[in-house]
Parts: structure tokens; sequence; C-alpha cells
């Protein structure tokens, strides 16, 4: 049987403090993201039972209930498996349009089982005074824990989640492969515009249709502020809020020829406008005093501009001109300019200032219906029962006490199986790089012992590596791993330098220390050792017989 060495408890001790970790901060996670079983419908509902429709209350300017506009509003859902779908599960309100999601709800719900009966759960979920500004069709969102995380999403569609209003947006700026949508206004239920606070703009999403009605495309963004999308193949659908009709193209209009310009009485001139949207008709009213002509200006594909021949030009004067545009929707814009008639002029002489600016008319928006209900969009184009982010089955919850704890942690999405084995991994590195760093460097270190390093640097490179995958499989970074990976690195070099420095001092020749008094002493006995020889040297030479 192998010998259990250091390395080994050292192992077993990172690894339970990582699965330890795991478990207490992401303990409502680490299965992947909430999933139904059987959920077979869903929609809001007044106390009375019949279906809720919310409208803007103009008080709040909000899409609140339990308001001056609005009854109390209850969100019903309904499943084949209430134990498992509904059963102590968590219910909130949410905008769901393709990848992005807003959450529009006061708080999660529980489903307790005094609100479950025949397999419905009826709650109380209110909008949020602070986010349910715009109009939207919304989205039940479930989650197993009261966090909201890994939630499991129900469509509900215009007849069983509608927030009654639309959008005007400009005219869609389209390429082959891109859509650029700019959302100008908020309409309410009567089709008419209401405020905004443009220094506090709150969040709507924009996004685009296929033709069979699957999202390609989506962005969260806020009013007059364009997005570029993906165009799908085919024919498409701009969708805001999940509100499919296009939306209420707003017009514009602009007097380019002539802006001031003065003209000998007799000379013909070519009225010139140019209108964005989709346009229907462009009028022209030519206004000399108590006189007014009214013209009918016909669209010339190759300028691209709506013009007209105005030929009442006999008198002389100041004429006023007004120019009207009508989209398909009856939303109308205007713009003015003006000419002069004089003797001694010509065209294009004189000059002036051009138009006077373009002036819009809301909230008039569809002068054709301004009392009536607005249309809703088509049937049900959203696919439903749909569920985004689904798993096989729910998962059991950690204790409460956890919630607490997890809530400093949590993070939007929900992890799956892929991102719970790289956190893991990196937990676990993290724990034996610290546990290899102070036992192996610090501590040998300071007890003078040579300790290799070649085992240190290969955690923190596995370390980075690991950060780096999380980064592109998850679309995560663990800040905190990468600071302790970098605090190591240093640690070693400083280690390094402070070795050389070390090493350096003692491998250098010490210089010799004289002590004079020895010094002395030898010179003393080399003068006597001289004055032997002498003597020596002094004494005759004995002969030999």
């Amino acid at each position: 049987m192998a010998q259990i060495g250091k390395q080994h408890i050292i192992a077993v001790i990172a690894l339970a403090i990582a699965i330890a970790a795991v478990f207490v901060l992401r303990s409502n996670e680490i299965t992947g993201a909430f999933g139904f079983n059987a959920i077979t419908s869903g929609r809001l509902v007044f106390p009375n039972g019949t279906t809720a429709k919310v409208f803007l209350d103009n008080y709040s300017t909000a899409y609140v209930d339990n308001s001056v506009t609005n009854d109390n509003v209850y969100a019903e859902l309904c499943s084949g498996d209430p134990s498992n779908d509904l059963l102590n599960n968590y219910l909130s309100l949410y905008i769901l349009v393709g990848a992005n999601n807003l959450s529009i709800g006061v708080q999660p719900v529980q489903m307790v089982a005094s609100k479950i009966n025949a397999g419905c759960a009826v709650v109380d979920a209110d909008f949020s005074l602070f986010t349910s500004f715009y109009p939207a069709i919304i989205d039940f969102g479930v989650s197993n824990n009261s966090n909201m995380t890994g939630v499991a999403f129900y469509n509900l569609t215009n007849a069983t989640g509608f927030l009654k209003g639309n959008f005007t947006i400009d005219p869609v700026n389209s390429t082959p492969t891109n859509l650029t949508i700019n959302v100008r206004y908020p309409l309410d239920q009567n089709n008419n515009t209401y405020a905004i606070d443009y220094h506090n703009k709150k969040p709507i999403i924009v996004g685009v249709r296929n033709s069979s009605y699957d999202v390609v495309d989506s962005e969260i963004t806020t009013f007059d502020n364009p997005v570029t999308l993906d165009r799908p193949n085919g024919t498409y659908i701009i969708t805001i809020n999940n509100i499919d009709d296009p939306g209420i193209f707003f017009p514009t209009v602009t007097i380019v020829y002539p802006t001031g310009q003065k003209f000998v009485p007799g000379t013909p001139v070519l009225i010139q406008a140019n209108a964005t949207g989709i346009i229907t008709q462009v009028l022209i009213n030519v206004t000399r005093g108590p006189t007014v002509y009214q013209l009918n200006t016909t669209f010339n594909a190759t300028s691209g501009l709506w013009e007209v021949l105005f030929t009442n030009t006999t008198e002389l004067g100041h004429d006023d001109i007004y120019a009207t545009a009508y989209d398909i929707n009856g939303n109308t814009a205007q713009n003015q300019s003006d000419m002069i008639i004089a003797y001694g002029a010509g065209p294009g002489k004189g000059g002036g200032s051009g138009g006077r600016g373009l002036i819009f008319v809301p909230p008039e928006v569809n002068k054709t219906n301004e009392t009536g209900p607005i249309k809703s969009p088509p049937a049900s184009p959203r696919k439903t029962p749909a569920v985004s982010r689904q798993t096989p089955a729910p998962v059991q919850r950690m204790p409460a006490v956890f919630d607490k704890i997890y809530a400093i942690f949590k993070q939007s999405e929900p992890m799956g199986y892929v991102c719970f084995a790289t956190y893991l991994l990196t937990i676990m590195l993290i724990a034996l790089l610290l546990i290899h760093t102070i036992f192996r460097n610090i501590g040998d270190y300071f007890s003078r012992k040579r300790s290799k390093e070649f085992m240190t640097w290969v955690l923190v490179i596995a370390v980075l590596a690991v950060i780096l995958l999380n980064k592109m499989t998850c679309d995560t970074s663990s800040l905190v791993a990468m600071l302790i990976a970098l605090g190591v690195i240093l640690l070693l070099i400083f280690k390094a330098m402070f070795s050389q420095l070390k090493n350096g001092k003692t491998s250098k020749p010490e210089e010799p220390v004289i002590n004079m008094d020895e010094v002395q002493e030898i010179l003393k006995k080399t003068e006597n050792l001289k004055k032997a020889v002498r003597k020596l040297s002094k004494k005759p030479k004995s002969r030999r017989s």
C-alpha cells in the first residue's frame, strides 16, 4: 500500500474546502436552472377570477395594480405537476425578449400550499412602481429560491398578460444584415403619448422576430437611443417589450426649396419637401395674406422628394409655405418656410434663413381614432407554453440560512454544469496554491529550509488557465482568484530577490582584519632574529685539525 504523504493530505483538505465553499456560496445554482415539468397555462387575473388587463395609471404614470386606474391583479399559473412546478417555488413578473429580460415585479411571491387549488397557484404578484413604466406583454418567472436565480420563464400573450399600450418608432434604417431601430415615445391604452423623464429614462427591450416569430436578436435600450440588431432572412417583425405590432412610425417633413429665396413675378417655383416615415401624402399650403393655395405633391423617385410646381406667382409679396406630411397610421408632421415675389429678383437670389424647424404634433398621434382603444397585436404570435433555460426537474433547496450568505455572492444568471465545474476547479486550485505557498514557501523560508518552487509555479499557471477558461466558457471572472495568483507571483519574485541578495552577501570574500599588536609583535621578533643573525656572523670560524 502506497504511503500517504503530506501532499496527499494537502490535496484532500483543499478539495474539501472547495466543495464546502461551493455548496455554501452556490448552493442554489449547482444543478443549473430551475425547470418546468408540466405547465399548462398562465394569466393575470382580477380577484373575481376574470382575465386582467393592466392600464397606465395616470396618477403614478406607471403600470401598477391596486391603484386609481387598476384593481388588484393576481398571477395565476397552472400545472399538471403542481408539486414540482408550483409548490413552495417563487414567482415574479418579468419582460423577456430573446436573451434579455427586465424585472418589473415588487418582490417574488412564494406559491405555498394554501395558494394552490386544482393544480393552479394564484398569488398576489404586484407590479413595481419603480420599473413598470411602459407597455409590455409580460412573462412569469419561476425559481426554487427567493433570490430568483436559475429562473424559468413562462410567456404570456396579449390576451393573458398585456400592459396595454404601444410605442412610436422612427423609420427603420435597414441594410441586408442589420436593422437600426429608434424608439421615440410610449403610447397608453388610448393611443396617446405620455410624459417621459428624459433624465431618468427606464429601460425597454427592442427585438426582431423572424417569420416563425422567433426572436433572433434583442437589446436593452431607452427612448431615443437607437439599437442595431441582426436582420433575419426574409420577413421580420419588430417587437418592443414583446408588443409585436411594429410600432407607429412618427413622420418627419422638411421643406427643401424654396427657403427664403426671391423670385420675379410670373416665375414658376418648384416646391420640394423631404419626408420620412411610411408617408401617404404631403400637402403644401402657400398663404399670401388672406389667400391660401392648397397643393397636392407627388413623389419624385429620382430625387426622393415630394414636389409640386407653384405657378400663382404674379402678385408681389411675401408668401408663407407650410408642408404637412401624413403617414399610414394617420400621424402628421409639419414644417414651414417662405419665399418673396418681387421685381429685380431672380430665382435663387436673395437667400433667406431657411426652414423654420420641425413641428411635431403629439399627443394626437392618431387623429382617426383619438379616443378608441389601441389595436392589439396579432393574436398570440408568441409560442405558448414557452419556457426559457429549461432543465428536466427542479432541485431541492438548501436550508434557508444559506440564502442570506448566498445573497452576497449571487449572480443574475444561473450557473450551469460546466460553469460549476470550472468554479469548483478554481476554488480547489486556489486552496492548494494558498496551502502550498504558506507551508512550502513562507514556512520553509522562516525555518531556513530549502524549498522547491516548481510546484508553486505550476499551481499559479493552473489557476490563471482556469480563470481564462471560466471567462471564455461562462463569461465570468474571479477577481479574488486573480489577485491571489498575482500575489503569489509577487511573493516568489521577492523571495528570489531576497535569496540573491543573501547569497551575494555570504559569497563575498571577507576583508582581512589587521591586528596592530600582532604586527608589532611580529616586527619585534623579526628585529631580534636579525640581531641574532648578526651575532652569529661575527664569531670566528673554528679550525679543523
